[in-house]
C-alpha cells in the first residue's frame, strides 16, 4: 500500500479539453497543502492537456499530482485526441457509475480505505454523486462556464425555453458596460432542452453537493452576479480567472518572458507565432473557435474570401475534419496562415494580434479579457450566446455573426443569409482605428482587473482559495 503524507483529495476532470483546463487551474492552487489524484479516462490525453495549456509538470514527478486511470485494463489510454470519440461513448453510459464504483475500489486496496474523504467533480458527472458517497466522500462540484449560466440551470425550464423562445429574460448581477441589466432570450438556453441536461440537472445541484468551485469565475467579472443570486447554505469558491503566470507578465509585455515560453513550443505551435512576427503590432486577426467546433466549407471559403478582399493578415485554426489544402486552395500562407492547432495563450499574448473571433466559450472570452484583445464572435449554441451578447454590452465585443440555431450541440456555427456582408462590415469595425481603440480601451480596463486577480494583487482570488483549502482540510482531517 502506498503512504502519502499530505491529505489527499479525489478528481474527476471532464473529457473535453476546456474543463480539464479549469479543474487544473484549480487543483494546481491545492497542491501545496493536498495531494491530488486525478481519476481519468485517458492518462495520455490528461498528460497532452497539462502540457499544452503550459502547466508545470514537476507536481506529476514530485508526486504532489498523481494521475490513477479509471479503467484499470488500459481501454482508452490510445485516446490522445478527444475528437476521436463521440463524448456520450464513455461518460454518459449507464456503466459510468459501475466503472467508477470499480475504480475507487482498486484506490482504496492501493492506497487505503479512508484515503479520500473528499472528491472534486466536473458537473458533467452528477449521475456518479451517489456512487462517491457510498464510498464516504463528501462531493465537491467544479463548474468550468461562466456563473451565470449554472444558476440559469436551476432557475429556467425546459417549458420556458419551449414555450416561449423569445421571452425575454434578465440575471441579477449580469450589467453591462452602461450599469444596466443585460437582456437575453430564454433561447438562448436551448441546451437545457437536452437529454444531456436533463441527466445532469435532474434535480437542484445544489442540494446534492457539499461545495461549488466555479473554476473559470473571477470576482471583478461575476462576484456581483453570485452576490445577486439567492442565498444558500451551500458554500461557492471563485477559483479563476484561469490561466498560468507567464501568460499575464507575457500579457504586460515582458517579451524575455515570451522569448523563454517560445522555446517549449512544439514545431507546430511555433508555425503560428513565426506567422505573427512576419506583421506589424495589432494587425493579425486570430480565428479559432475553440477544441470541438469549427466553421463549415462554406463558412471557411466565405470568411477566406472576406478577409483577402480586405487584406487583412490572418491567423486560422481548423478544427474542421476536412483537410486545410481542400478547404483553402489559394490561400496565400504568408498573409492566411491555416494550422491545426495554435497555442492560443502564445497568441493572444503576442503585440501583432488585434482581434480574437471565436465562439465565445468562456475560456475563450477570459482569455480575450485577460490579455485585452478586442472580440469578434460566432456562438455556436448554449451559454456561448450570453457570452457574446454579454461581451457587447460591456464594449469588448465588437458584435457577434452568428444567429441562434435553437438545437442544442450544435458542432459548426449558423450563419445569417447576408453573412458575407455582415462579416464586411464587423471587419471593417474591427480595422476602423477609432472603434477598435475605443473596444481596446474597455478590454484594458477589464482585462487589467483581472489580471490583478491572476496575479494575486489585490487577494480577491488567494481568500476564495484559501475559503476552499479550510473547508477541503475540516473535511480531510
Amino acid at each position: 500500500m502506498a503512504t502519502l503524507t499530505k491529505p489527499h483529495i479525489l478528481v474527476f476532470p471532464g473529457a473535453l479539453v476546456s474543463h480539464t483546463i479549469v479543474t487544473l487551474n484549480t487543483i494546481y492552487r491545492l497542491l501545496d497543502a493536498f495531494t491530488v489524484h486525478l481519476l481519468v479516462h485517458s492518462s495520455k490525453l490528461t498528460l497532452k492537456h497539462i502540457e499544452s495549456a503550459g502547466f508545470d509538470t514537476v507536481p506529476i514527478t514530485a508526486g504532489d499530482l498523481i494521475i490513477d486511470a479509471i479503467l484499470q485494463d488500459g481501454e482508452l489510454e490510445d485516446w490522445i485526441d478527444e475528437r476521436d470519440r463521440p463524448f456520450g461513448d464513455f461518460y454518459f453510459k449507464p456503466t459510468l457509475s459501475s466503472l467508477v464504483n470499480k475504480a475507487l475500489n482498486a484506490l482504496e486496496v492501493k492506497y487505503g480505505q479512508d484515503t479520500f474523504k473528499v472528491v472534486i467533480i466536473d458537473l458533467f458527472f452528477t449521475q456518479t454523486y451517489d456512487t462517491y458517497r457510498a464510498h464516504g466522500m463528501k462531493v465537491f462540484l467544479i463548474f468550468t462556464a461562466g456563473v451565470a449560466f449554472f444558476d440559469l440551470f436551476q432557475t429556467v425550464s425546459k417549458e420556458t425555453v419551449e414555450n416561449d423562445p423569445d421571452g425575454l429574460l434578465t440575471i441579477p448581477g449580469l450589467v453591462g458596460r452602461d450599469g444596466k441589466l443585460v437582456e437575453f432570450i430564454n433561447v438562448d438556453l436551448v441546451d437545457i432542452t437536452s437529454p444531456m441536461a436533463a441527466a445532469i440537472m435532474g434535480r437542484s445541484v445544489w442540494d446534492r453537493v457539499d461545495g461549488v468551485i466555479y473554476g473559470a469565475g473571477c470576482i471583478p467579472l461575476e462576484g456581483a452576479i453570485r452576490d445577486a443570486a439567492p442565498k444558500r447554505d451551500t458554500p461557492s469558491f471563485f477559483a479563476g480567472p484561469v490561466c498560468p503566470e507567464w501568460f499575464l507578465k507575457a500579457v504586460e509585455g515582458d517579451e524575455n518572458i515570451r522569448a523563454e515560453r517560445l522555446k517549449e513550443l512544439s514545431l507546430e505551435q511555433q508555425a503560428s507565432i513565426e506567422f505573427l512576427d512576419s506583421h506589424p503590432k495589432r494587425s493579425v486577426l486570430y480565428i479559432a473557435l475553440g477544441s470541438g467546433r469549427f466553421f463549415s466549407e462554406q463558412q471557411c471559403k466565405m470568411i477566406h474570401a472576406t478577409v483577402t478582399r480586405l487584406h487583412i493578415p490572418t491567423l486560422f485554426v481548423n478544427r474542421s475534419p476536412q483537410d486545410s489544402a481542400a478547404l483553402f486552395p489559394d490561400a496565400d500562407p504568408s498573409k492566411f496562415r491555416v494550422v491545426k492547432w495554435a497555442p492560443q495563450l502564445d497568441v493572444l499574448a503576442h503585440p501583432s494580434v488585434r482581434c480574437c473571433f471565436s465562439h465565445a466559450g468562456w475560456g475563450s472570452v477570459t482569455e480575450s479579457l485577460l490579455s485585452s484583445i478586442p472580440m469578434l464572435t460566432a456562438p455556436v449554441f448554449g451559454d456561448q450566446f450570453i457570452d457574446a451578447k454579454w461581451m457587447e454590452a460591456l464594449g469588448t465585443s465588437f458584435g457577434h455573426l452568428s444567429i441562434n440555431p435553437r438545437v442544442h450541440s450544435n458542432r459548426t456555427p449558423r450563419f445569417p443569409e447576408n453573412a458575407d456582408s455582415k462579416l464586411e462590415d464587423l471587419l471593417e469595425s474591427v480595422y476602423d482605428q477609432k472603434q477598435w481603440e475605443e473596444k481596446r480601451k474597455a478590454s484594458l480596463e477589464i482585462g487589467g482587473r483581472m489580471r490583478m486577480v491572476a496575479l494575486g494583487i489585490d487577494g480577491t482570488r488567494n481568500r476564495e482559495i484559501d475559503s476552499l483549502k479550510m473547508d477541503l482540510m475540516k473535511i480531510c482531517c
